[in-house]
């Protein structure tokens, strides 16, 4: 198996039975910019000249693109010139929607994906370009054979878009069996966890509202909140602005960045992960692995959170926008009395099973390279 990348910063130690080679890209000599251009223009000439040549000389049989946003599309182009089949994994909207999210400015999910109407909800500079951003991506995405998609939900949005059911295939990412040993003799009572970046997506902001009711009836809740603000300080100084008027002081710990293994340390000891997503993310990763450690958790039912939560049994549901409601789904999980989940931790397995996830793969892999036609465009 050969690699292509960005340029890295250091070869991974444990890749092993295969190459790396890396692409050079606009970014590379022009910075941000040239990849504010790519969101609207998803083509680096850059990436596509090295990938032609790469293909070229080594003639593969079959290309299979993960998260190209910073590449572009010029490397699919290039595969597509030397007749080689091409699979596509998409892990976001960045095909649908120029700010990434598909969330409007009124701050509701998106059903209609880009267009000319993203003009309202765009910044100043990519404007001029987003009335002809669709027309760019469609003619891309035509090249592509077949797509995989993480869930249901992500499925159903290309089959809305206009894709073909015949291109696209689910394909979980895969979770390894972690070493931890659940004690819950070791699990503080009431504690809350948040992991995530300090920012509205995340949607910190609702979980610090809902405190104040989960208090009316547990005195002793503590919130531990792990990550950092993105940009500007101006959303995290709104948060403890609100801590400070809630008088949720002594009840709020701010633990900033913290590396895998301190994550995992935090986690042993936490009762409850609350993850109050405001937008539709394809895979709540942080979630998925508190999943696999048999926590209790409390999520937004938005997006696919609902093909891993399920009410009552693995987890519990809250209205995103509603601090009401998460406060109250918090206390059905304290109430129903249990230290971990065991239920989340086989749902999770069972749907990330590395060798089920191979096979689904490796059947894909054959089909296009006996019968790419089956496979093949709109």
């Amino acid at each position: 198996m050969d690699v292509l990348t960005t340029r890295m910063e250091q070869t991974p130690e444990d890749f092993q039975n295969g190459t790396m080679t890396e692409l050079p890209i606009l970014e590379d000599y022009c910075g941000r910019v040239a990849f504010a251009l790519k969101i609207l223009f998803p083509f680096d000439f850059l990436s596509y000249w090295k990938a032609k040549k790469y293909f070229a000389k080594n003639k593969p049989d079959l290309v299979h693109f993960h998260n190209i946003k910073f590449l572009g599309f010029g490397p699919l182009i290039a595969a597509k010139e030397n007749n080689i089949p091409v699979v596509f994994s998409l892990y976001d909207n960045w095909m649908l929607c120029p700010n990434y999210n598909l969330v409007n400015k009124g701050k509701q999910v998106c059903q209609r994906f880009h267009g000319s109407r993203c003009i309202t909800c765009v910044a100043p500079f990519k404007k001029p370009l987003v009335f002809f951003r669709k027309q760019v991506f469609d003619h891309f995405l035509k090249q592509i054979d077949f797509f995989l998609l993480l869930t249901n939900g992500e499925k159903n949005k290309l089959l809305q878009y206009g894709i073909k059911k015949s291109r696209l295939g689910i394909l979980p990412l895969p979770l390894f069996e972690d070493t931890y040993n659940p004690d819950e003799n070791a699990i503080e009572a009431d504690s809350l966890m948040f992991v995530g970046r300090i920012d509205p997506d995340k949607g910190l902001h609702v979980l610090i509202e809902a405190l104040p009711f989960v208090l009316q009836k547990h005195k002793n809740i503590k919130l531990k909140i792990i990550g950092e603000p993105l940009g500007d300080r101006k959303y995290i100084n709104f948060v403890q602005d609100r801590i400070r008027v809630l008088g949720l002081g002594e009840y709020v710990q701010f633990l900033g960045k913290k590396d895998g293994e301190e994550i995992k340390d935090y986690l042993r000891k936490t009762h409850i992960v609350v993850v109050p997503e405001q937008w539709a993310i394809a895979w709540p990763i942080f979630m998925t692995e508190a999943m696999l450690w048999e926590k209790v958790i409390v999520a937004s039912d938005i997006g696919d959170v609902s093909e891993f939560i399920k009410d009552g049994q693995t987890g519990y549901l809250a209205d995103p926008q509603a601090p009401r409601h998460f406060a109250a789904k918090i206390i059905q999980a304290l109430e129903d009395g249990r230290m971990l989940n065991r239920n989340a931790r086989t749902a999770i397995m069972e749907l990330c099973n590395g060798q089920r996830i191979f096979k689904i793969l490796s059947g894909i892999y054959e089909k296009m390279l006996c019968r790419p036609s089956l496979l093949g465009g709109d």
